[in-house]
């Protein structure tokens, strides 16, 4: 069996006919499933379909499980055993190995369904192969009254179903023994959840929060900006302890976001070790682990009140993102959510009366917060922590490696883990060392290449492919006035790679004033590579699509922004979508949008098509000079763009003579 597989229990479609005896619980998950999949009603009555079910967060995905899987069984009889059926969850502690294997499920599996509480955890390449992503909601009013009747007996009035709809459903399940009313459940309920919480309020000697590592900020590499202020805000704690600088002119908090493994919890630690303060580590998942929207409060207010009692603190708050936005909160949920963004508020307003507690978040991206939570005096300082570019995997190399490396070994490390995290890297050193003492000797070149995955060659057809389809690119954005920085393409790729390596950097442009025609030229270059590859091969292959950050779901996004937000589209309506998921959902929603968006993609081609077949000379001169030494940088691009241009250019003055 599979990691993390859950196989659900299979019954026979005569067993499922059968009446049984139905749990509160049991009638009341079946609900919540039937409802997120009422408008499927072609997949519940047995036809293929594969979808993302998001629990509650007062729930655990694995406690659905087998509701869904009943669902799945309730086929029409034509229906029965014609199509294979699985369930599964995923959660934080779900290995990437698992999601690897997912795509071979999805296709082998026509009637799927995969709970979450979290759909950033599962990939994007991995949701193309899911239906829709559906919400399941907790049971309605009608549901608990229909619950009660059937499976207990009992009618309830409306004030015992809003006080019994407000309660942990499980422990209502719990107590329906010989409880013989709905109002005696209730009281029994809510006075075992009152004892429990008057035995957590009695005060208890809470351990220090042990932090993830013991390194201060100089150790660190790779954090730019984040770096700088985190050594300021240690001078200036510092002065402050001192009595040399009020409060008021230390910064409050800051949020931090990047790729996960890009090592923002070892900067809290880092920050805290620097400061000499205490690190109080927090995240939003841990709150709503708590149980109900009540214990969600009480937990988030515990770690602000720890904070203020160990001050000086750092309050360290992960997955910040998963607060939401206010303003984007829909029906599901939207009061729930609410209340979580306005406790939150509290907490850190709350916080004005104390000194010394300083307030870091980290989430993967920042687009989705509520802007009440960044204004001023409150996580009003954002930086980005990127992946480490060569020189940071080198210092990170050398902090977490004690035996000293030699250049030699640095520099072929740290060129074989382009696009790592520092967590990475930090396994890789500890896997280095582990193949080291079985050798019994210090750590050498060959224990990193060891634990490297096994580098492989690229068929010289698929090279040649990868160098035309930069040459386009780069071609393009030279005739389009944006500059070249570096053209680059890789004769070798590792096995964990999704894609061959190949890319064009073009020079960041300086503020200017950005039109729809700036846009349309920004959109021609990212459909320069296909139009080469199309002129050259006649037809592309899937290298510009199917992952996020691809020519196509960038040039995709950039059309739609141009349409639904930039006001370069037939409407001046602003769209708040700004995110790839959200604009996604924004292009399925509106079918005439997503129209205007394939319009633009499908004109951008033609005018890159037209480009390309104007430059060729220059494409297949870019594209020799790849093949043969790998990468080419800005004076070599221009010389042979220019060139080509200059060339036509005496070509048409002489063909003007002629004709003279």
């Amino acid at each position: 069996m599979k990691p993390y597989r859950m196989l659900p229990h299979r019954v026979s479609p005569s067993q499922a006919g059968q009446k049984s005896f139905m749990s509160l619980a049991r009638f009341l998950r079946r609900a919540m499933i039937v409802r997120a999949l009422r408008d499927e009603s072609e997949f519940r009555s047995g036809q293929p379909g594969r979808y993302i079910l998001i629990v509650p967060p007062t729930l655990k995905p694995r406690t659905l499980t087998d509701a869904a899987t009943r669902v799945l069984l309730e086929c029409k009889p034509d229906l029965e055993n014609l199509y294979d059926y699985d369930v599964d969850v995923v959660d934080a502690e779900t290995p990437s190995r698992w999601f690897r294997e997912l795509p071979v499920r999805l296709v082998d599996t026509p009637r799927y369904i995969l709970m979450t509480d979290n759909l950033q955890i599962i990939p994007h390449k991995s949701r193309l192969g899911f239906d829709a992503v559906l919400q399941v909601q907790p049971p309605t009013p009608a549901h608990w009254r229909a619950a009660l009747k059937a499976c207990l007996g009992l009618t309830a009035n409306n004030a015992e179903i809003d006080r019994i709809s407000q309660l942990p459903m499980d422990l209502v399940a719990l107590a329906t023994g010989r409880r013989g009313s709905v109002t005696e459940i209730i009281n029994d309920v809510e006075a075992a959840i009152a004892e429990d919480n008057l035995a957590e309020d009695q005060p208890t000697e809470r351990p220090p929060s042990r932090q993830p590592r013991t390194m201060t900020l100089e150790e660190l590499a790779g954090y730019g900006p984040a770096k700088t202020w985190g050594l300021d805000l240690a001078a200036d704690l510092a002065a402050w302890k001192e009595g040399t600088l009020d409060w008021a002119d230390v910064d409050r908090g800051v949020l931090l976001s990047g790729p996960p493994g890009t090592g923002k919890t070892t900067f809290a630690a880092a920050l805290a070790a620097t400061c000499d303060a205490q690190l109080i580590a927090a995240s939003v998942a841990r709150w709503q682990a708590a149980g109900h929207l009540g214990e969600l409060l009480k937990a988030m207010r515990h770690d602000f009140a720890e904070a203020r009692k160990q001050a000086p603190s750092i309050l360290f708050i992960d997955e910040f993102d998963s607060i939401g936005d206010r303003a984007r909160f829909g029906d599901q949920h939207a009061s729930y959510s609410i209340q979580v963004v306005n406790g939150l508020l509290e907490c850190i307003d709350g916080l004005d009366d104390r000194e010394g507690v300083i307030i870091v978040g980290a989430c993967n991206m920042s687009d989705g917060i509520d802007p009440a939570l960044l204004r001023s005096g409150r996580l009003d300082r954002q930086i980005a922590i990127p992946l480490p570019d060569e020189d940071a995997r080198q210092a990170i190399l050398r902090v977490h490696q004690p035996d000293q490396l030699d250049a030699e070994i640095l520099e072929r490390v740290a060129a074989a883990t382009d696009g790592w995290t520092g967590a990475d890297i930090e396994a890789l050193c500890r896997r280095a060392r582990r193949h080291a003492r079985k050798a019994r000797r210090t750590v050498a070149l060959d224990d990193f290449l060891s634990e490297l995955p096994e580098e492989v060659a690229v068929p010289d057809e698929l090279v040649e492919v990868m160098a035309i389809h930069e040459a386009g690119h780069a071609v393009v954005a030279s005739v389009l006035g944006r500059g070249v920085e570096a053209v680059h393409i890789s004769r070798t790729v590792r096995r964990d790679q999704s894609r061959l390596g190949g890319h064009v950097t073009l020079k960041s442009q300086p503020l200017k004033r950005r039109s729809r025609d700036n846009y349309l030229d920004e959109i021609a270059i990212l459909m320069a590579g296909i139009a080469a590859e199309t002129l050259y091969f006649g037809d592309h292959a899937d290298g510009a699509g199917a992952l996020h950050g691809s020519d196509l779901q960038m040039a995709t996004d950039l059309a739609t922004l141009m349409e639904a937000s930039l006001g370069f589209g037939p409407s001046l309506v602003y769209h708040d979508a700004q995110d790839p998921a959200a604009l996604d959902r924004l292009r399925c929603s509106d079918p005439t949008l997503k129209k205007r968006v394939d319009t633009i993609l499908q004109s951008s081609l033609d005018k890159a098509t037209d480009l390309v077949a104007a430059n060729r000379e220059a494409i297949e001169a870019i594209a020799s000079h790849l093949i043969r030494f790998g990468s080419m940088n800005e004076p070599e691009v221009k010389r042979r763009v220019s060139g080509q241009q200059n060339d036509v250019g005496q070509a048409s003055e002489t063909q003007t003579a002629t004709a003279a």
